[in-house]
């Protein structure tokens, strides 16, 4: 009896253990599955998006920037620099998870924050940037799509990942200047829809989505140039897509 008694104890211990994680900046105890705390996500360097009703094309500086993009909204999270940038860095090149982990978690901290403004509009579905299949291959994964998944779980819409795709491998853009991004990324993306409609396949359910007069989240880990989004955005458009909002973890300005 005792021994039963004690067995009860060591297995409520033991799922009372494996209820908290613990935060990886400040190492305090947090609910499992969290991998920051709130105070941890708040003291990021951030855009203060509240006071531009979410989007930083309302800054003028940076609206002269992308003023030819063929996107309508931008929302940014970070600027490219630490933290955020050292995360992006091992998870989309080393392939760490726990920063994927990271990743998401600030960015959905800041999306709810968003839906708390009166002139927010969300997306009314959510699609990730594609890579080309060889860097797919090579890499194993998209860095987009679990930020993609972030996005329209926050939202509650639904994230295609299948309609849109890479034709061609470029060359690492990092170093590349605007003007070649743009020369690169010509026609190199399509979009898998049924021709007569306009509409695409969920990844998931496999319904089909008309996109037609839709609101679009375009999603990306880190946007400097905004060519790849700008060029895809203009191929959403083709389609008869209303609005494209692009959504990045990181601006590289």
């Amino acid at each position: 009896m005792i021994t039963d008694t004690i067995e009860k104890l060591v297995a409520k211990a033991t799922q009372l253990v494996h209820l908290f994680n613990y935060c990886e900046l400040c190492e305090q105890p947090i609910y499992q599955q969290v991998a920051l705390c709130d105070h941890c996500v708040s003291l990021i360097p951030r855009f203060q998006l509240d006071s531009l009703s979410g989007d930083l094309l309302n800054r003028p500086e940076i609206y002269g920037l992308y003023s030819k993009c063929a996107f309508d909204h931008l929302i940014a999270i970070s600027p490219y620099q630490y933290p955020m940038s050292d995360w992006l860095k091992q998870f989309k090149y080393l392939g760490r998870w726990q920063y994927q982990r990271l990743c998401c978690r600030v960015l959905s901290f800041h999306l709810n924050e968003l839906l708390k403004l009166s002139d927010f509009r969300p997306p009314d579905i959510v699609m990730p940037v594609p890579i080309h299949i060889n860097r797919w291959q090579h890499r194993g994964f998209n860095q987009t799509l679990p930020l993609a998944r972030t996005v329209a779980k926050v939202f509650k819409v639904q994230c295609n990942a299948g309609c849109l795709v890479r034709q061609t491998q470029t060359g690492s853009q990092a170093q590349a200047s605007g003007q070649l991004r743009r020369k690169q990324l010509k026609n190199n993306f399509a979009l898998l829809t049924d021709e007569t409609s306009n509409e695409t396949s969920n990844e998931v359910t496999g319904k089909r989505v008309k996109l037609e007069g839709m609101h679009v989240a375009l999603v990306d880990d880190v946007v400097t140039t905004g060519a790849t989004v700008s060029e895809i955005s203009r191929l959403l458009k083709a389609a008869n897509v209303a609005k494209v909002s692009v959504y990045c973890l990181a601006l590289s300005l």
